[in-house]
């Protein structure tokens, strides 16, 4: 297994899990006159840890719908875990206020390695089918982490009040 070591953290990756899959059949009526512009996607993320076996998480979820009369048909649902073993976890996590204290650095790492992955798992379970061109667009993972600390930032403000 490959690891890295970064700032002193070290860190590699120890599972890859498929949480769920939704391939459905598509009617005629979408893959006879698709069109790419009532295509909607959305992609979120979590974090998850057990520090008692310094395992940290990425989940990710991926649905693309497509607007049809009005209506959103889902054309795909994929959700994995990419789970990390992280030595000395315990130091990045603030169990008290249950908060990620890993450097941004590292966070962007570890959360574009998961996006990566699940797009190739996607692209394997979906070859073949009409589903098989849908990809995960190409994501900056410092971007979705800051935005991710950013949210969540607010949301303790709002506890806190």
């Amino acid at each position: 297994m490959a690891q890295k070591t970064s700032n002193t953290i070290h860190y590699q990756i120890n599972r890859i899990e498929e949480l769920e899959i939704h391939v459905p059949f598509l009617p005629d009526e979408i893959t006879d006159h698709f069109d790419r512009d009532r295509l909607d996607f959305g992609f979120s993320f979590d974090y998850v840890w057990d520090l008692e076996e310094n395992l940290f998480s990425v989940v990710i979820e991926v649905v693309y719908l497509y607007v049809l009369d009005n209506e959103q048909e889902e054309l795909l649902r994929f959700s994995g875990q990419i789970e990390y073993k992280i030595t000395d976890l315990v130091k990045f996590i603030d169990i008290r206020q249950k908060e990620i204290k890993l450097p941004e650095e590292i966070l962007g790492i570890l959360t574009g390695i998961a996006i990566s992955t699940i797009r190739g798992m996607i692209a394997t379970r979906t070859f073949g089918k009409f589903q098989g061109d849908l990809y995960i667009p190409i994501l900056n993972p410092m971007k979705v982490v800051n935005q991710y600390l950013k949210n969540n930032a607010s949301e303790e403000e709002v506890i806190n009040q």
